[in-house]
């Protein structure tokens, strides 16, 4: 992984040591190896797993779209339109099928809301 994150960044193997301009793990991102994740996403959608799938495909097409100058890369078009295809897909599914996509809530916000209703119920009498 050293290597490909040297030779990514244009420098030597032997180079990216403390104090170098290798990129850092949180914003660095193997571009030749994205087209996995949709692999991936493929898969998880037709295992049944919608939402991870289109969190997957949500997280590719951050990817492609944050690359320098804003636009797809000229090599990743092809999977930009699979991309668009296979969200498309997952959305009309989700839809027809009445699937949600809301992020699940904490425990807390659970109780919360819990105690607002018995509380509204005890006040008000409903």
């Amino acid at each position: 992984l050293e290597w490909a994150r040297a030779v990514s960044a244009g420098s030597a193997p032997h180079a990216a040591g403390p104090g170098s301009s290798a990129p850092d793990s949180s914003s660095f991102v193997m571009l030749p190896l994205q087209p996995y994740k949709l692999v991936y996403a493929h898969i998880l959608a037709e295992h049944g797993r919608v939402a991870e799938a289109l969190s997957y495909c949500q997280a590719l097409d951050h990817i492609l779209k944050s690359a320098p100058g804003g636009r797809v890369p000229p090599g990743f078009v092809v999977l930009a339109r699979e991309l668009e295809d296979l969200k498309d897909r997952l959305l009309h599914f989700a839809k027809a099928h009445s699937i949600s996509f809301a992020k699940s809530e904490s425990s807390i916000a659970k109780i919360g809301r819990f105690l607002d209703g018995t509380l509204n119920k005890l006040l008000w009498g409903s």
